[in-house]
């Protein structure tokens, strides 16, 4: 009973993206589930339990102590060093330890706000998931993207085993339609894979800062303090109860008035059992954040990639295909080609689909949809083709037809060069190649055609 309203609470926070791979269900969605068991666990005993424990006088009356145990919990402990050497006395008077309090070393100011800071990461996780549900999925057509996702999971609980084409035929043509909105708009393939690879850095960047957070409030900024632990655990060092990250005896200073005015300091000794569960909670979450964010900037990397670099887009996509001839096998008429076709006109944003689509579905169920949509885009295909205008091919034009009216005068190269016989308007035939300047012909044949310029003769070009 217990468990499933824990479920009932915690299940909208990690359905936010609409669907589930690999690195969001190590980044988000398990990350959100530890933070949460963790927040309880550690809650349990802060808020419902006995959180410090003060060592006082025997004859300290009760409500003394609850007092000293309220302020003791509320105020910033100190930390004791452990014992120094016995410093002897006189004779026959034994000897003494020494333990000093430093008040200058403030230990734990994190102590009664651990179950916040906890909760504070969990909010911190949703901030990325947030911005794809509200953004990512309200603007570029998102809401139909998450619907098809939707669809596609809903068919997982179905169990029929008789499933075909035919019933991934509705999908696929709400794909389809989907990808025919995006192709209008500009940047339309691109748009849901960029705010995507926005929501992928932004979680990078989430984890990132907790991490530092927790180095932070726990070990005075010492990024290294959970290797420090570790190493220790593993080689069996005796971890001293009064130093570390998460020392379990502190010292207290509290004060109490005395009649006459008179406010006597004392110190007292504290025990904190709850960071006995603190340190195994907190280092185990060390690790797993180091795992989270190196599984997040893979993945960052990856799509950021895949929105910048066409040929790893296409060999990403072509990674969730089968291969050309298991289409051709349902096709009617195979075609040469069509699977290229189908890559380019998925684009970005249609493999950020099938990658979803290809989640909650089973290997099976998968291709059924796949055929479905690569039939139709194959449709779309031909359909262009008969579109498409036939532009004829030149031909070439006979040289008996082509009519030359004199020398090209315009300095500009014609078409008809590189010493091509030319049959002029009188019936004269070229074999020379024609110039491209406006000079006339030095041929003899040519001399008879053009009269002389002013004060020149005829002569005067031979």
């Amino acid at each position: 009973m217990g468990f499933s309203a824990i479920d009932k609470l915690i299940r909208p926070f990690l359905q936010l993206h609409e669907w589930d791979n690999g690195a969001e269900r190590i980044v988000h969605t398990t990350t959100i589930q530890i933070l949460i068991c963790f927040g309880f666990l550690v809650s349990s005993n802060m808020m419902f339990g006995q959180p410090i424990t003060c060592l006082m006088l025997p004859e300290t009356p009760d409500s003394s102590a609850n007092y000293f145990h309220d302020f003791c919990f509320y105020q910033d402990k100190l930390r004791i060093p452990p014992l120094h050497n016995a410093v002897k006395r006189s004779t026959r008077q034994g000897t003494m330890n020494i333990n000093n309090i430093m008040p200058q070393e403030v230990a734990v100011t994190y102590y009664q706000w651990t179950p916040f800071i906890i909760f504070l990461q969990v909010a911190m996780c949703l901030v990325p998931a947030l911005m794809w549900k509200f953004f990512g999925l309200h603007y570029f057509y998102g809401h139909d993207f998450a619907a098809i996702v939707r669809s596609l999971a809903s068919k997982k609980k179905d169990d029929k085993m008789d499933s075909s084409n035919s019933n991934y035929e509705v999908d696929a043509r709400e794909t389809l339609r989907w990808l025919e909105h995006k192709k209008r708009e500009r940047f339309g393939m691109h748009t849901t894979m960029m705010i995507y690879v926005a929501m992928k850095w932004m979680t990078f960047a989430s984890l990132l800062f907790q991490f530092n957070l927790m180095a932070k409030i726990y070990a005075s900024g010492e990024l290294l303090w959970g290797v420090h632990i570790s190493y220790e655990l593993l080689n069996g060092a005796y971890k001293n109860v009064y130093t570390g990250v998460f020392p379990q005896i502190v010292g207290c200073n509290p004060h109490r008035a005395q009649l006459g005015g008179v406010v006597n300091e004392f110190i007292m000794r504290c025990i904190l059992p709850q960071n006995f569960v603190n340190s195994k909670v907190f280092l185990f979450l060390y690790w797993w954040y180091i795992l989270a964010m190196l599984v997040s900037i893979y993945s960052a990397v990856q799509f950021t990639a895949m929105l910048f670099l066409p040929k790893y887009q296409r060999y990403a996509t072509k990674s969730l295909l089968p291969t050309e001839e298991f289409f051709n096998e349902h096709a009617e008429k195979p075609t040469k080609g069509s699977l290229e076709f189908f890559v380019d006109y998925m684009g970005n944003d249609g493999y950020l689909l099938l990658q979803c689509a290809s989640v909650p579905l089973s290997v099976v169920r998968i291709r059924f949809f796949l055929n479905s949509l690569y039939t139709i885009v194959v449709e779309k295909k031909k359909e262009y083709e008969d579109q498409k205008p036939m532009v004829p091919r030149k031909q070439k034009t006979p040289i008996d037809h082509i009519q030359f009216d004199g020398p090209d005068r315009s300095g500009t190269k014609g078409p008809y060069k590189n010493g091509k016989a030319m049959i002029m308007s009188d019936g004269d035939s070229y074999t020379k190649q024609l110039l491209s300047h406006s000079s006339p012909s030095c041929s003899p044949a040519s001399s008879q055609r053009y009269s002389a310029a002013p004060g020149k003769n005829l002569e005067d070009y031979e």
